[in-house]
């Protein structure tokens, strides 16, 4: 990928589900570090320590299921979460 960003082919490098160990070994053997790490982020699933160790070593988060993963629930529960439907309510949105 390194190639490919020296070579005007692309603009940067993203990695997906990238852990924070093999981030951090990443970092510490590349030449030009990746700009966005795609890894699953929902209310159910807020990753606390991985979002705070991204905004230290200044790589950004993309968020893939952000409504949840259905393999997780067996309904659409997440957009019956009163915690949800109430700030969908106060910000005048919908859940869906």
């Amino acid at each position: 990928m390194e190639s490919l960003v020296e070579k005007g082919l692309t603009r940067n490098i993203g990695v997906s589900n990238c852990p924070c160990a093999l981030l951090a070994n990443l970092l510490a053997n590349c030449r030009i570090p990746p700009c966005m790490n795609q890894i699953e982020l929902n209310p159910y699933l807020t990753q606390t320590e991985s979002v705070r160790f991204h905004k230290e070593i200044g790589v950004g988060l993309t968020a893939y299921s952000p409504f949840g993963n259905p393999g997780y629930h067996k309904d659409d529960s997440m957009f019956h979460d009163p915690v949800i439907v109430e700030i969908a309510e106060r910000t005048g949105k919908t859940v869906t």
